[in-house]
């Protein structure tokens, strides 16, 4: 039975390995079409390997993050004004960390509208209070000493907040992820992030 089982591991990934060189070519001999097609379906293909490559019972090394924009006016000289809400969903036999989040800034509105950007979870803040950075357009927030845990198994729900100018706060202003680095609190493994998004 294991050598049964060995060789139909080893026959299902040269399948896979096929099927994904065979997409690989597709862009070169077909129209600029089935390029797209062929791009979803490599990362269809590979994702599916990782999956297949998994040791049962392994845990996947994703969080899944359900991302909320929260609109409304501005006033001037408001103070924790909410722009998103994260909800991270922990597939893991440990807890997780929340080491650093970076946010992006779109809209209309004027960077220096904006005085910090925090993190709350209902009841404590946490990590820096940064301003954005008219270089890279983005805030970076850091969790050096007091990371945000995700419990093992469960969710934790965080909102991203900012302080708005007296002087010239107002306008448009939009909030995304541009990325989130979370690890493991015992093995130091870094997770990947699955987005769902809820407009």
């Amino acid at each position: 039975m294991n050598n049964q089982g060995v060789l139909s591991n080893f026959c299902v990934k040269k399948i896979l390995i096929f099927i994904l060189c065979f997409v690989c070519f597709l862009p070169f001999v077909q129209a600029n079409s089935v390029f797209i097609y062929s791009e979803k379906a490599i990362f269809f293909v590979k994702e599916f390997i990782e999956d297949f490559e998994r040791k049962e019972g392994e845990i996947d090394p994703f969080v899944n993050v359900k991302i909320k924009n929260i609109g409304g006016t501005i006033p001037q000289n408001a103070t924790n004004v909410p722009f998103l809400e994260l909800e991270f969903f922990a597939n893991s036999s440990e807890d997780l960390e929340i080491r650093r989040i970076e946010i992006g800034h779109q809209g209309l509105g004027l960077l220096d509208d904006i005085d910090a950007v925090k993190v709350f979870d209902g009841i404590y803040r946490f990590g820096t209070t940064p301003n954005f950075s008219k270089e890279y357009n983005s805030a970076v927030i850091y969790f050096i000493s007091d990371p945000v845990i995700i419990p093992a198994g469960k969710s934790k729900k965080i909102s991203i907040v900012a302080d708005i100018n007296a002087v010239s706060g107002g306008g448009e202003h939009i909030f995304v992820i541009n990325n989130v680095v979370i690890i493991g609190s015992k093995s130091g493994d870094a997770y990947k992030l699955r987005y769902e998004f809820d407009y």
